[in-house]
């Protein structure tokens, strides 16, 4: 009985560890594992933030910073945005990336309202498997009367455990609950 239990901890103690949390820009997600593109802007990024800031040459631009995903993961963080351009957050918007190919066909969900005022933040939680393209854009629509930045902090990732993972801690438990039915039995 105490082996099957003690195996039981020791698998389970392995999921945990298999699905530990990414805290910050480290692990899977360290600045280095990231692909930059600042086209006229510039990304600032450590192990706690990224920060895009836009363009303000006159031209439409992008500034994105992406990663491929390694497994199945759940991303929260936290934004935070500022536009300088004068006729509003309309011309600047920030958000994230995501497709299932390359950055030329990822879909851009806006995480800046359009109206709302210069300043804004917010928080946000997405799932996204193995093998997607995610990262996050500052876009400069039209180029001038001033650029705007997002910023991400507060990044955390929880990896998914994979199907046939869960399946191995199951049978253990279900082979722990056998192995003490049958010696209650024999008892």
């Amino acid at each position: 009985m105490k082996r099957v239990l003690v195996a039981a901890l020791v698998l389970f103690g392995f999921l945990g560890q298999a699905a530990a949390d990414v805290v910050g820009f480290t692990g899977a997600f360290a600045p280095s594992q990231w692909t930059r593109a600042a086209g006229d802007g510039s990304i600032l990024f450590n192990q706690t933030r990224i920060r895009l800031n836009g363009g303000d040459d006159g031209a439409e631009s992008f500034t994105d910073a992406y990663i491929v995903l390694d497994r199945d993961w759940t991303i929260s963080f936290d934004w935070n945005y500022r536009t300088f351009d004068a006729d509003g957050p309309f011309y600047d918007p920030f958000g994230m990336l995501t497709s299932d190919t390359d950055l030329a066909s990822a879909l851009f969900t806006q995480l800046t309202d359009d109206d709302g005022p210069n300043r804004q933040n917010g928080s946000y939680t997405y799932f996204a498997e193995e093998g997607t393209l995610f990262g996050f854009r500052q876009w400069s629509l039209d180029g001038t009367n001033g650029n705007a930045f997002g910023r991400i902090t507060n990044f955390s990732a929880q990896a998914v455990p994979e199907p046939g993972t869960l399946g191995l801690l199951a049978a253990a438990l279900i082979a722990a609950g056998l192995a003490t039915s049958r010696r209650r039995r024999q008892a």
